[in-house]
């Protein structure tokens, strides 16, 4: 399978997405560069390019993709939720009232409590979880109580 240039290899789709079980280690290792990517700016496009590509070169460097090439799109993708994923965890803490974790540093901790704390913010928060929760939107991918 590999042809020794990468210490690591996974297997792709058409799509160019990530597939099979090594995608789980592939995603680890992503995250685990995507730390010192502002967990507080949402779209992946809006962070600094350089450090972006950055994360990109490097994980193009260390993996061999079988079958079709890694896109683009299911790069950014994977990336883009692990920084939810990592705001998630931040506002955690944040409400637990710990230290920052030493995988965010004090600048991408100080804004992460500001957001949290914006009134503008918390209300959108709030509007989204009703709205997933399906109480005002019946057509959504869940199943109604009287449907079950």
């Amino acid at each position: 399978m590999m042809n020794g240039k990468t210490p690591y290899w996974v297997r792709c789709n058409g799509k160019g997405k990530p597939i099979g079980s090594r995608r789980y280690m592939w995603g680890s290792i992503l995250r685990r560069y995507s730390h010192g990517l502002d967990p507080n700016i949402i779209e992946v496009d809006d962070h600094p390019l350089i450090a972006v590509t950055t994360i990109w070169d490097i994980m193009a460097k260390s993996w061999e993709y079988i079958d079709y090439p890694l896109s683009d799109k299911a790069f950014k993708i994977y990336l883009k939720t692990s920084l939810k994923n990592k705001r998630h965890n931040l506002k955690v803490w944040i409400e637990s009232r710990k230290e920052y974790p030493k995988t965010c540093t004090p600048t991408h901790w100080e804004n992460m409590k500001g957001m949290i704390c914006n009134l503008s913010k918390v209300e959108e928060a709030t509007q989204l979880k009703v709205t997933r929760g399906c109480e005002q939107n019946p057509s959504c991918l869940g199943h109604v109580e009287d449907e079950i």
